[in-house]
């Protein structure tokens, strides 16, 4: 009987805790995303190799590999998005949790604004043929994204997001577009990943 009241106040702070964090995160999710980011970038590398520059990341002055890399970067978005909520879907069943509780929404909405924002940044400047700082702004508004919903979440979202804005700014600095983006979708997605399932499994 003794042991009742603490079940209780543990029963009410888990419940507590589950309406206003999402914790259901899959680390699988971020993994899958960080190689669909690092095939994406191999793609695009290729494109680039094709043109026959020696520069580590040449002046898109073609209209018809601009296309290229628009469209591998589309595909690359698609496929980490799709594996991203599978993974995080599968591991929301197996704890009987529905995908569209209050909390799963809030770090929806809480994501996809600064993404959206960016994105509709990111298309004026494809349209204004302004592409030396797409790499950057993806980097950016995707750090600023994972900050911006790690209010919601887990922490080492937030220490993701905040690693992502940092690759951004050193790739605006820099000029290293294709490495920045390499290091940011890919081997910061893999390692944050691998993290958060095994400090959550």
């Amino acid at each position: 009987m003794k042991k009742e009241p603490e079940q209780t106040l543990s029963d009410i702070r888990q419940l507590m805790e589950r309406s206003t964090r999402f914790r259901s995160i899959n680390g699988f999710s971020f993994v899958a995303a960080g190689i669909c980011g690092l095939l994406g970038m191999a793609w695009i590398h290729i494109l680039i190799m094709q043109t026959k520059t020696m520069r580590p990341y040449p002046q898109l002055n073609s209209q018809n590999l601009v296309n290229h890399i628009v469209i591998a970067s589309v595909c690359t978005l698609l496929a980490a998005i799709i594996c991203g909520f599978f993974f995080t879907w599968f591991k929301m069943r197996k704890r009987n949790l529905s995908l569209w509780e209050a909390v799963v929404r809030k770090v929806t909405i809480n994501f996809i604004i600064p993404l959206i924002t960016g994105g509709i940044l990111i298309i004026g400047m494809i349209f204004y043929y302004e592409y030396q700082f797409i790499s950057t702004s993806c980097l950016l508004f995707y750090g600023l994204s994972l900050v911006n919903a790690s209010h919601y979440t887990l922490k080492e979202i937030r220490y993701l997001g905040i690693c992502e804005i940092l690759i951004g700014i050193i790739c605006l600095l820099t000029g290293y577009d294709l490495f920045s983006l390499i290091i940011g979708f890919g081997v910061l997605n893999i390692l944050s990943g691998l993290t958060i399932w095994y400090k959550y499994r």
